[in-house]
């Protein structure tokens, strides 16, 4: 199993349960990987199309973590850069790899931007339902 985003704070739980559950794990991110990581680790970046390819070729299974994480980070333009080519590449090469199953993760974030002093990520959402 992959897990990309896996020096990151949600990755590296991630990680840590499915080792304690027995699962093979690989992990990858742009970071080094934080000291007594339990598993498999490959620093890489994921907007490397060769790369990712490499990294899901004998995967079970993909979660896919990785993105540079919310506002301020980075310039908005590297951010967007980044999470898109990344998870295109992760999505694509799991396609055309025959991956059986991908799990993607996001945040408010990805929904609302970012929250300022005037208004919080609730208020710029406008969440809607539908029963149909």
């Amino acid at each position: 199993m992959v897990v990309t985003g896996a020096a990151g704070r949600l990755g590296v739980q991630v990680v840590r349960l499915l080792v304690d559950r027995g699962f093979e794990v690989v992990g990858t991110d742009q970071r080094t990987a934080p000291e007594g990581f339990p598993a498999t680790y490959h620093e890489l970046d994921l907007c490397n199309r060769q790369d990712t390819d490499a990294l899901v070729a004998d995967a079970e299974a993909v979660i896919h973590l990785g993105a540079i994480p919310g506002p301020g980070a980075e310039p908005p333009e590297r951010i967007f850069d980044n999470n898109v080519t990344s998870t295109f590449n992760v999505l694509w090469s799991a396609r055309e790899l025959r991956v059986r199953r991908v799990v993607l993760s996001s945040s408010a974030f990805g929904m609302c931007g970012p929250p300022t002093r005037r208004r919080s990520c609730r208020s710029t959402c406008r969440w809607t339902s539908s029963t149909r």
